[in-house]
């Protein structure tokens, strides 16, 4: 009778032991955006969620009309904004970890027609084996700050660039066609030089298949890009940065 009563005490004790810790849980499980944040959209969608270290919130990823941002939240509130630890942009950090692994599987299925689309290619020296493809469009003011740059960054860095020319605007679609159909180099591209008004089918079959590649294929939402022969990428016209992914 002494080992049934024993038997039946440690039973009791295990079930209040489970149900006490699943009741708790995470704290991620007991987050609930929607009725922190009333205003947020309905379709927002949660990337990735995990308990953030020494605290008691939860670090989430969440997409809401295609823009990613981060999330510190627990039962109670939440934190929209950026994080840093030691100096470092954690926030930053973990949205380029998961763009970065998006545009990886990406890249594995159309990469291969970078090569074939690049429009234009600036070689430092006659050697040059190793490139880096720039997409710009034409009337993109940051891919205009940009060229100035492009050459000397490609002496320095022993790497070629290689142009692909996107265009969101029937203007900047415009300028593509005067390039192409003109014949113009890399140089005249850091000089804004996209020739006579002239059309060609070429041109707007070009126009057609790059805009389809970048923005549908690889989904790049953000320009200028630059894109490493390997599948790396990095958005944006920090050369400074582009040393880092280049090594």
């Amino acid at each position: 009778m002494l080992g049934m009563k024993r038997k039946v005490f440690l039973s009791v004790m295990l079930f209040a032991f489970i149900g006490s810790f699943s009741f708790a849980g995470s704290v991620c499980d007991r987050v609930s955006l929607s009725k922190i944040m009333p205003y947020m959209p309905a379709d927002y969608r949660v990337i990735h969620k995990k308990p953030l270290k020494n605290t008691n919130l939860c670090d989430m990823l969440i997409e809401v009309n295609g823009k990613l941002f981060t999330v510190y939240a627990n039962e109670k509130i939440a934190i929209v904004g950026t994080l840093f630890k030691n100096g470092s942009n954690i926030s930053s950090q973990e949205i380029n970890r998961y763009l970065q692994s998006q545009f990886s599987k990406n890249f594995k299925l159309y990469g291969n027609k970078l090569k074939e689309l690049a429009i234009s290619t600036y070689k430092p020296s006659k050697k040059t084996r190793r490139f880096v493809y720039l997409v710009c469009d034409p009337n993109n003011r940051a891919c205009e700050f940009l060229k100035r740059d492009l050459i000397d960054f490609a002496k320095k860095s022993g790497f070629g660039i290689k142009l692909i020319l996107v265009g969101i605007s029937q203007d900047a679609q415009n300028k593509i066609e005067r390039f192409i159909c003109n014949n113009k180099s890399f140089k005249d591209y850091t000089e804004s030089n996209y020739g006579k008004d002239i059309s060609c089918k070429r041109a707007k079959r070009y126009i057609s298949e790059s805009n389809r590649l970048i923005f549908e294929e690889l989904k790049i939402n953000s320009l200028p890009t630059f894109i490493t022969q390997n599948g790396r990428y990095q958005a944006g016209s920090n050369l400074n940065t582009l040393k880092n992914i280049l090594k």
